[in-house]
This record gives C-alpha cells, sequence and structure tokens, in this order.
C-alpha cells in the first residue's frame, strides 16, 4: 500500500497544484484552465462522440509528420552516404 501511495504522489500533487493554480487566480484560467473544467470538458466532447473527429485529426497530423520525416530523412541519409560533395557541405 505504501508503494501505491509513494507511486502515485507526485501525480496527485500536480493536480492539486494544478487546480489551485487556476481556481485560486495565481494563473488566469484563460492561460491554463482547471483540471476539473478540463476533465469535464474531456468527458462532454468524449459523451457526443466529438472527441473521436479531433483524435483522428490529431493522428492524421501525426502519420503526415512521421512520414514526411522519413521520407525527407532517407533522401538526406541517401544523398550523404553516396556523395562526397553533399559530406563535406553538412559535415562541418
Amino acid at each position: 500500500m505504501k508503494s501505491i501511495v509513494v507511486r502515485y504522489s507526485p501525480i496527485v500533487l500536480l493536480v492539486v497544484l494544478w487546480e489551485l493554480a487556476s481556481r485560486t487566480g495565481l494563473v488566469s484560467e484563460d492561460v491554463l484552465p482547471s483540471f476539473s473544467d478540463v476533465m469535464v470538458r474531456l468527458w462532454q466532447l468524449s459523451a457526443d462522440g466529438e472527441m473521436l473527429s479531433h483524435i483522428s485529426s490529431s493522428m492524421l497530423r501525426l502519420v503526415s509528420g512521421l512520414g514526411l520525416g522519413i521520407i525527407v530523412g532517407s533522401i538526406l541519409g541517401f544523398a550523404l552516404a553516396s556523395s562526397v560533395i553533399v559530406q563535406k557541405v553538412v559535415q562541418p
């Protein structure tokens, strides 16, 4: 039981500090909404199915960025491996 408390206490402390910072006005709610407000909104988005469209948009951006990075990185890697001129330009 003690190990569970020790393990999760930093997370609980972070959530409590987050809530207090927002509720007391230390940080504007426009900048950092309270944890409870975020959880309520998360529940609303999940309940009406709107969260799924947001997740799919984010996944599309993630996969597109990964694909572009792989393509550009592969091209640059092949260029570096096969051309002495490119190696001299890129390396100090």
